[in-house]
């Protein structure tokens, strides 16, 4: 309910709840771009609300849904409801979750337990190393993350962080993976994605993180038939 409650006052400037644990605080300040509601219960309570986070390197979705209920209940989203282009792939960073969800290409959703919510950013699938996401702020990247390029030449993802301890998504599709990294530790390729965990530092910092192509799996012996 702590989540539910943090999200609808990010999105929607509603009230604080009183006596919020210290990693929720920080994790709705600064502000978050204002929501739009997408669909509400019967009571007019939100289940659904949509936002748009745009910085010069990228513009993302946060979508966050709700179930106000005691029990549980399936929440599934339309992407089209979204107003997202038909056909592209979204990449799905569950924040509270602390969890990426892979790609979607028509909705999303989850099952909620009572009185709960699920905050996802909607990255578009640019085929190459990128964020998802991270666990610092529920817009995922507008306040704690700034300058994030890719550098085609060097096989290079870099950008700069704000100074407070966090830890970065990344994804990495195949055949690239992490070789070195600069500016935080690499944890390990899973699925491929992988966590980029920061220190905390005085002031904002530079990251980066290079890549190169897999080696190529060994290969077993050859058969050899024997025929008569």
């Amino acid at each position: 309910m702590v989540e539910a409650e943090a999200t609808l006052a990010a999105l929607m400037g509603a009230p604080l709840p009183a006596e919020l644990p210290s990693e929720v605080t920080a994790a709705l300040r600064p502000t978050a771009p204002p929501g739009t509601i997408v669909e509400a219960d019967t009571d007019a309570r939100p289940t659904a609300i949509h936002a748009l986070v745009e910085r010069p390197w990228e513009t993302w979705h946060i979508l966050a849904l709700f179930n106000w209920r005691s029990g549980a209940r399936l929440a599934v989203m339309p992407l089209e409801k979204l107003g997202l282009p038909p056909g592209g792939e979204w990449l799905v960073h569950d924040f509270w979750g602390k969890a990426s969800l892979g790609l979607a290409t028509l909705a999303v959703g989850r099952r909620l337990p009572g009185r709960s919510c699920v905050l996802l950013g909607l990255r578009a699938n640019t085929g190459r190393p990128q964020v998802v996401g991270t666990d610092r702020h529920v817009t995922m990247g507008a306040a704690e993350l700034d300058d994030i390029a890719w550098d085609p030449g060097t096989r290079t993802l870099r950008g700069r962080a704000a100074p407070e301890l966090f830890t970065l998504m990344v994804r990495s599709p195949h055949p690239l993976v992490p070789m070195t990294s600069s500016g935080g530790d690499v944890g390990p390729l899973a699925e491929a994605r992988f966590a980029l965990a920061l220190p905390a530092a005085t002031t904002w910092r530079p990251w980066s993180i290079t890549f190169a192509e897999a080696p190529p799996p060994p290969r077993g012996q050859p058969i050899r038939l024997l025929l008569d």
